[in-house]
């Protein structure tokens, strides 16, 4: 589990904590770059939706992240739970 510090960036595909990727797109939410800014509010909402639906969000966020690096589009969120 890395917290992003710099000693950790050669290990590649490192899992992050939650609650720093929480903190990180809350961050790029305040960017002045649009697009940046977009990514981070999109993030939130993807951990909010996984939150309210029971899922795990670190489960979803990784699902994407391995999606996106095989060049394949995104999985859906998951279902409501039942």
């Amino acid at each position: 589990m890395s917290d992003g510090c710099w000693a950790y960036r050669e290990v590649d595909q490192r899992p992050r904590c939650l609650a720093l990727l929480i903190r990180k797109a809350h961050g790029l939410e305040e960017s002045f770059d649009a697009e940046t800014e977009r990514f981070g509010t999109h993030t939130l909402q993807v951990i909010e939706t996984c939150r309210k639906r029971a899922a795990l969000p670190w489960t979803c966020l990784a699902e994407v992240i391995r999606q996106q690096r095989k060049s394949l589009p995104a999985p859906p969120l998951p279902l409501a739970a039942t």
